[in-house]
């Protein structure tokens, strides 16, 4: 399942990343083809922090997992909100509201990148039988 959601958490970064390839700019402009990826991610974060995290509190991965399923919802939730203000409003975000919602946004991407990577390098150390963290 660690492969699932280290996937899950890479949807979350791609989505929530400044730095996208131009035709995926406006994919996420528009916010309908980011609804269900949204949703899924939501899904998935839900999952990991409820089911998996929640019964395994006692462990370094209990842990782990309710922090990525954090913010993997947090993710969606942005996502979410985005699309939604995409759709409804006819304006552009004032000056004001938008840096909060950039703050917002980097830090859910930071956590998302830190978890990616420790769940990724945890894969690796796996496949190569490797001593891993836990």
């Amino acid at each position: 399942m660690g492969i699932v959601m280290t996937v899950f958490m890479l949807l979350g970064i791609v989505l929530l990343s400044p730095w996208l390839p131009a035709g995926m700019e406006q994919w996420r402009a528009t916010g309908v083809r980011t609804q269900p990826l949204a949703m899924l991610l939501l899904l998935a974060g839900a999952w990991n922090t409820f089911w998996h995290g929640l019964r395994n509190l006692d462990n370094f991965w209990g842990i782990a997992a309710v922090v990525s399923g954090l913010l993997m919802m947090a993710a969606a939730a942005l996502l979410l909100a985005a699309g939604r203000a995409s759709v409804t409003d006819t304006n552009a975000p004032s000056p004001a509201m938008a840096p909060p919602r950039d703050r917002w946004r980097i830090s859910v991407l930071a956590g998302l990148v830190a978890c990616f990577l420790l769940y990724a390098m945890t894969l690796i150390r796996l496949n190569l039988d490797l001593p891993i963290m836990g």
